[in-house]
């Protein structure tokens, strides 16, 4: 399920975040919670933020907006490279 949270507020998002993950986690505690940043700096503050709520973060595989966009390519498109052309170097 595709859940999509606006805000200018990193530190609103981030307790919004906390609180879903209390009420409704993931059905399995093995299975990686997707979660799409801006950039990398979000993405520790939104580690470390649920580590001190939440007691633990584990098991959260973040992206960047692009590179969620190149994930999904890959699935829906066949025969699409692993790498972006249009990656960093």
């Amino acid at each position: 399920m595709f859940y999509l949270y606006q805000s200018n507020r990193l530190e609103s998002l981030a307790a919004l975040f906390a609180g879903i993950q209390r009420v409704r986690p993931l059905e399995s505690a093995l299975a990686a919670e997707q979660i799409v940043v801006q950039s990398q700096g979000m993405r520790r503050y939104l580690s470390v933020y649920l580590a001190c709520e939440l007691g633990v973060a584990a098991n959260l595989q973040f992206s960047l907006p692009a590179g969620l966009t190149w994930q999904l390519m890959q699935k829906l498109i066949p025969d699409i490279p692993a790498l972006s052309p249009f990656r960093r170097r």
